[in-house]
């Protein structure tokens, strides 16, 4: 069986064909990766009209399955002629789908990207960490801070990052997994020192209001004060183990 790089390899000695835009559209598996932001989908349009399409989209059955924001861009500039490579019309749709993300995944996807998305197919899967780091080109570590993140605060924060949006933790954003990752952490440690910090200062508060009877009481009856108060300490003291 073809490896992803192996049947891209393939494909890249194909002729490119150039295909009426009409006689085209998109597959669904176009919305499997993450949406150029405005400033980017601009970039792009630039580029094709200054030096025309340079990079084929992918077509399955008359379908485009990868180059959403190619075809796109062609469509804004009334630019006709598409340029594309066919993928057989017999390759099985599990294949199709394998060769759509190999090709996203080498071309533009960001490291927090792909971690989201091994991150994501792992859920929906059930396949193993090495196995994710090798399909979709991660590490372990970075695939673990997208689950630190989402039982943490959740899998927002994963779907705005996966869109390349910045995500506010605190007063600093980001768009870095491993940073957000890091904020959390800070966030979750300064939180827990401060209940703590709460609860062992409601404890002396409580501490000295109950000994305030005691003190007052202490020159009248000194032995007996010494008692209470020894039992009285000893019975908090067992209350913060």
């Amino acid at each position: 069986m073809k490896t992803n790089i192996e049947m891209l390899s393939s494909l890249n000695t194909k002729e490119t064909l150039a295909l009426d835009i009409k006689d085209l559209k998109l597959h669904e598996l176009v919305n499997e990766h993450p949406a150029m932001t405005e400033a980017e989908f601009e970039r792009l349009k630039e580029s094709i009209l200054d030096i025309g399409q340079l990079e084929p989209i992918l077509v399955y059955k008359g379908e485009v399955v990868d180059g959403r924001h190619r075809y796109w861009a062609l469509e804004a500039l009334n630019i006709s002629e598409v340029l594309a490579k066919e993928i057989p019309s017999n390759t099985p749709l599990d294949t199709v789908k394998e060769i759509v993300f190999s090709s996203e995944i080498r071309r533009h996807q960001t490291g927090t990207q792909k971690a989201i998305k091994a991150w994501m197919y792992i859920q929906e899967s059930g396949i193993t960490y090495r196995e994710a780091e090798a399909k979709f080109m991660t590490s372990r570590t970075m695939i673990s801070a997208c689950s630190y993140i989402a039982k943490t605060r959740g899998t927002a924060i994963l779907d705005d990052l996966y869109a390349n949006k910045s995500v506010s933790i605190g007063k600093r954003t980001s768009t870095s997994l491993r940073t957000i990752q890091t904020l959390i952490k800070e966030e979750e440690d300064r939180l827990q020192e401060k209940r703590f910090s709460k609860k062992r200062d409601m404890s002396t508060d409580k501490a000295r209001e109950e000994a305030k009877p005691y003190m007052d009481a202490l020159t009248k009856e000194p032995l007996l004060v010494i008692e209470c108060v020894a039992s009285g300490a000893y019975k908090l003291l067992r209350e913060r183990e």
